[in-house]
């Protein structure tokens, strides 16, 4: 089933504040997915639906700019992108949700209209850690109104575009996305490994990764080709999203890697299936 994702996120410094939309099209079925989530004061409003009707064909993606966009009755959201998708040179996503004020909400909209607008700026090149599959880390400005409330969340972030034509969510992983003065893209599956470690302009591929299985803190060791990462993580919110029969978890941490202080998310997915001493 081909199907072509886009995403976009932030999450502050220190942990408390984030943001995440992400929209999937499996246009040739006419049928979208659609995730968008707020953590905030402790809390996660959330926003997730998979039966959305979508434009049957496939979104223009290959030249200079991009727009992806779904228009349902519970939510909406339209990403755009300037630049290539291999180097953007800016992105952004506007949306208006009807959220569920829970860390495991159900599919479909909920009590809690929630906007985002989000615009996000590259700091760097590029990494593709699948075929297909564009992600770039910078820098992001989200404006969120809840209701009668309304805040600014600025940090790191990154925003990342996918076509693919195997089926999703089939496979274990884990998935995780860092940043600080430095940033750290990764995904491990049943083949092993496969990320980045982005300093100074610089690209090291990760080769290994070690991780403890999900708790409050995770210990990490990043195996690069120019040697060994290793830190520890924590984590400010976990939650899950429905996935057919399952769900899958997902985080917010902060921490440390290698000295630099980082934070981002860090999302497990079958995990009763993951071996943690061998990842």
């Amino acid at each position: 089933m081909n199907s072509e994702a886009v995403y976009l996120d932030t999450v502050s410094a220190d942990g408390e504040e984030a943001v995440i939309v992400r929209l999937c099209r499996y246009p040739a079925d006419g049928v979208a997915w659609l995730w968008a989530h707020v953590f905030e004061q402790g809390r996660v409003c959330a926003f997730t639906q998979h039966d959305l009707a979508c434009d049957v064909g496939a979104t223009p993606i290959h030249g200079d700019r991009a727009r992806y966009g779904i228009d349902a009755d519970h939510g909406r959201a339209t990403f755009e992108r300037s630049g290539p998708a291999a180097a953007p040179r800016a992105a952004s996503v506007y949306g208006a949700f009807e959220m569920h004020d829970s860390r495991h909400a159900p599919h479909g909209g909920g009590p809690i209209l929630v906007e985002i607008d989000a615009r996000f700026v590259p700091a760097g090149v590029s990494v593709s850690n699948l075929p297909g599959r564009s992600e770039t880390l910078g820098r992001v400005e989200a404006h969120v109104r809840m209701g009668a409330r309304a805040w600014h969340i600025r940090g790191a972030g990154q925003f990342h575009e996918q076509l693919q034509s195997t089926p999703r969510f089939e496979e274990p992983f884990v998935y995780g996305t860092l940043r600080g003065a430095a940033g750290c893209v990764f995904v491990r599956g049943m083949g092993g490994a496969r990320g980045f470690w982005i300093e100074s302009g610089r690209q090291v591929a990760v080769e290994r990764v070690e991780l403890s299985p999900p708790g409050s803190v995770r210990t990490i060791v990043l195996h690069c080709a120019d040697g060994l990462r290793q830190g520890a993580l924590r984590v400010t919110y976990d939650y899950t999203i429905p996935i057919d029969a399952r769900r899958r978890p997902g985080t917010i941490v902060v921490g440390e890697i290698g000295g630099i202080e980082m934070s981002g998310c860090l999302n497990d997915y079958l995990v009763d299936r993951i071996d943690y001493e061998r990842i």
